[in-house]
């Protein structure tokens, strides 16, 4: 998640998710991590406006978009031999 759309039932920035379905207007997820995890939520399409004052054009812009970033996950077989930059590690038992 890139905005808080509602704490109440999870939906907060950096809320990790597992997209159910896509579809035009609506996401159906999972949450996967948390007090909430397995729970199922739809997160909206909202507007984002930029800041006229950070930028050097005299103009807003406004979009429309699911407020979430992709990411993707691979097993550590698949993994072996590539070179990435950033990497994450999620390490279920110690």
């Amino acid at each position: 998640m890139m905005r808080n759309l509602n704490p109440d039932l999870g939906l907060c920035n950096g809320t990790r998710l597992r997209i159910v379905e896509l579809k035009t207007f609506v996401i159906h997820a999972a949450i996967t991590t948390g007090e909430r995890q397995g729970q199922h939520v739809l997160i909206p399409r909202i507007v984002f406006i930029s800041d006229v004052e950070a930028r050097e054009f005299p103009f807003r812009l406004r979009r429309k978009q699911f407020p979430v970033q992709p990411s993707f996950a691979m097993t550590m077989n698949k993994a072996q031999g590539q070179t990435v930059q950033n990497l994450g590690l999620y390490l279920s038992t110690p």
